[in-house]
């Protein structure tokens, strides 16, 4: 057998095998960029693993995770149970840990109900990034937070 032919035939068999295996994806329901997420619409309520924790001194815990391809900031206690955000405002540096061409900054806002605050730009996975936040004080400037840069893997 040529070395020409085998490799044409092991090249049709690739493809007859990768083509019959495309339709499981769908039959499964396999779609990388839907995340189940809780729904957590109340204080006190327990907050499911996501995302990033970050100390936050004489309140518990910052949790910085990505939903529905938008950034959002979770404000918990010391048994991670959400409480009402202490600051109304915030601003989110962020930039990929491999590509530098995914970066910016961003503003985050309170939500309507109240519970988090989340930025109106979308990011899209992989969600592998640095990120830098600083909650603000719009009354008082010297009373702004900053928080190390870290790296979020969602």
């Amino acid at each position: 057998m040529k070395t020409k032919d085998f490799f044409w035939q092991a090249f049709a068999m690739a493809l007859f095998f990768g083509l019959l295996c495309l339709p499981v994806g769908n039959v499964l329901g396999v779609d990388e960029d839907i995340v189940d997420e809780v729904v957590v619409e109340e204080v006190g309520a327990l907050l499911p693993e996501l995302g990033l924790y970050m100390s936050y001194e004489g309140v518990g815990f910052l949790n910085i995770r990505i939903v529905d391809k938008q950034l959002r900031v979770y404000f918990t206690d010391d048994e991670k149970k959400l409480i009402i955000p202490t600051y109304r405002s915030a601003r989110v540096k962020y930039e990929g840990v491999r590509n530098k061409d995914k970066e910016g900054t961003m503003r985050l806002n309170l939500d309507g109900g109240g519970l988090f605050l989340f930025g109106r730009r979308k990011l899209f996975p992989p969600y592998f990034i640095w990120v830098k936040l600083v909650l603000l004080d719009k009354s008082n400037s010297d009373n702004n937070k900053y928080f190390a840069k870290t790296r979020l893997r969602q």
